[in-house]
């Protein structure tokens, strides 16, 4: 708009005339930045806009807010000023920068946040409710507003919603570390285990040599991977389809952790539906004799701690953990198993209740069904496993229960396979076929009335 315009200035009787001519060329080069370096389309000579932006978007203003952000030292050295005209709404529109970084303590990290802002450094744990609710808009100290990149929201909802919120910090389970890692979230024992269990032959670990039976192929890695997640402390599911012997395996890691006690705690207690006891005794007195196994049934058991602590293994039902919950509450158990842990799928159920009150220094759950009818059932399983590891049961139906099973939110679905994929092992039939006898049999033992 300057081009060939003229500006007279008389002083002292001197004309002086000021001629004002673009610079085009320089012009060009601005252009050529905008559009191929800096990611704009080009909508007039003199308007560009972020291609994100475009006629379906709802959130331009902070499409537009978030690209100066991004942009804002390449758009500075190009002599380029950056002018907003809010009447009592200024936007923060310099660059900014997220630190992130977990540190491993017992069972969980405490994941540690700062994000920078020019004169100002926020704690990332206050941004909390802003990113669960989804609220892009944060107010700093001086009254800008510091847009959050829409990509935190993807990032970093999950942990917010599984985390706990500890002073400046979150802390998150430990079996989320694949979390961590997806982040790029600076914590080197995540890196550890993601690597330990991202690898599909794990090494190192021998089979106990008093188990008496030969495990197949796929038991010897079943076994290996239980024996993973006890060496680092961690809970899972062995999920194998019935008849793949999920007994043994169970009874090998068992023999193991016989053979390498731990402090003073040897008793593992095994809760099972009534018509698989006879069948769990029967297997732990040919594969694992070594054990001594006592089973809590009946109508004149005793409830004694005294007498369960002298045995390696205790099997007992779902009924009679319900029922005598006041007396196995205040027990401390090397494991506890449930087989069949489908039947805790409810979670407001008082089997469900009941079994979160017991306490060990491991915890394991075999099913071939863990999923029977929702997610939830999922959620109950792991809940009891790794208490608080998916948040809480309304955080977790809305954030992944409804849009995977209403609105087949195939991102959602992959994102919680991710997260829980190294705590469940399953295998089908089909997987392990050449592995099998010709024929399988099961025996199952049914108490009759007189």
């Amino acid at each position: 708009s300057l081009a060939n315009e003229v500006y007279l200035k008389t002083e002292n009787g001197n004309f002086t005339f000021t001629k004002f001519s673009r610079d085009e060329i320089w012009e060009k080069s601005i252009v050529n930045t905008l559009v191929n370096q800096l990611n704009l389309k080009k909508l007039s000579d003199a308007e560009f806009i972020p291609f994100d932006v475009d006629a379906k978007s709802t959130d331009t203003l902070h499409i537009i807010v978030e690209w100066i952000n991004t942009n804002s030292e390449k758009l500075e050295s190009l002599g380029i000023a950056i002018k907003q005209a809010y009447v009592n709404r200024e936007f923060y529109l310099k660059t900014f920068q997220l630190d992130l970084s977990a540190k491993s303590e017992e069972d969980w990290f405490d994941l540690y946040g700062r994000v920078m802002l020019g004169d100002f450094e926020i704690p990332f744990i206050y941004l909390k409710k802003h990113i669960v609710k989804g609220n892009r808009e944060f107010v700093l100290p001086n009254a800008q507003i510091f847009v959050l990149p829409e990509i935190w929201f993807t990032k970093y909802k999950p942990l917010f919603l599984m985390g706990k919120e500890s002073d400046e910090k979150l802390k998150v389970s430990k079996s989320l570390f694949n979390i961590l890692v997806d982040n790029q979230i600076d914590a080197p024992e995540a890196k550890a285990l993601n690597t330990k269990f991202s690898q599909s032959q794990i090494e190192g670990v021998s089979i106990p040599h008093n188990l008496n039976a030969t495990l197949r192929d796929y038991q010897v890695q079943g076994y290996c991977w239980l024996n993973l997640l006890y060496q680092n402390a961690m809970n899972g599911c062995l999920a194998d389809d019935m008849g793949l012997g999920k007994t043994l395996q169970t009874l090998a890691m068992l023999q193991f952790a016989s053979n390498h006690p731990e402090k003073s705690i040897k008793t593992s207690l095994i809760v099972v539906p009534t018509s698989l006891v006879h069948n769990w005794l029967k297997e732990a007195n040919r594969f694992t004799p070594d054990q001594n196994v006592f089973v809590y049934a009946g109508a004149q058991r005793t409830k004694s701690a005294s007498l369960l602590q002298k045995y390696d293994i205790v099997i007992t039902t779902y009924g009679i953990i319900r029922n005598d919950i006041d007396f196995f509450k205040d027990l401390k158990f090397n494991y506890v198993i449930l087989d069949e842990s489908q039947t805790i799928k409810n979670p407001f159920s008082k089997i469900y209740r009941s079994v979160l009150l017991l306490k060990a220094s491991h915890y394991l759950t075999l099913s071939g069904t863990p999923i029977e009818n929702s997610l939830s059932d999922l959620w109950s399983q792991l809940n009891f496993l790794n208490r608080g590891m998916l948040g809480s049961l309304k955080s977790f139906r809305d954030e992944y229960i409804i849009p995977i099973e209403k609105n087949a939110d195939a991102e959602k679905e992959k994102q919680l396979k991710h997260i829980i994929e190294p705590l469940i092992l399953r295998r089908t039939k089909e997987q392990v076929a050449k592995d099998l006898p010709p024929l399988t049999e099961q025996i199952i033992y049914c108490d009759m009335s007189d």
